[in-house]
C-alpha cells in the first residue's frame, strides 16, 4: 500500500526538527533549569511557539512556486 500524499523533503525535515526540539526541551531534566527565573521548559515552549509558524510560512512561500493545474479528465498534476 503506497502513500496517498507525498511529503516534500523540506517539510519532512521540518517535522523531524519539531519532534527533536520537543524531545530536547520537554524532557524532565528541563523542569529544574532556570534562566531569568523561568524554567527551560517554558523557554522551549515559547521558542517553539514563535519559530514553528515562522519556518512553516517560509516553507509554504518557497513551495508556492510549484504550479498545480486541474483538468477535467485528470486529477491534480504537480
Amino acid at each position: 500500500m503506497g502513500n496517498w500524499y507525498r511529503l516534500p523533503k523540506s517539510e519532512g525535515i521540518f517535522l523531524s526538527a519539531i519532534i527533536i526540539y520537543a524531545v530536547i526541551f520537554f524532557l524532565p531534566w528541563s523542569y529544574d533549569v532556570m534562566i531569568m527565573n523561568i524554567t527551560l521548559q517554558a523557554w522551549g515552549a515559547y521558542g517553539l511557539h514563535i519559530l514553528a509558524p515562522v519556518i512553516a510560512i517560509y516553507l509554504i512561500m518557497q513551495n508556492k512556486e510549484t504550479k498545480v493545474t486541474a483538468d477535467r479528465k485528470q486529477s491534480l498534476d504537480t
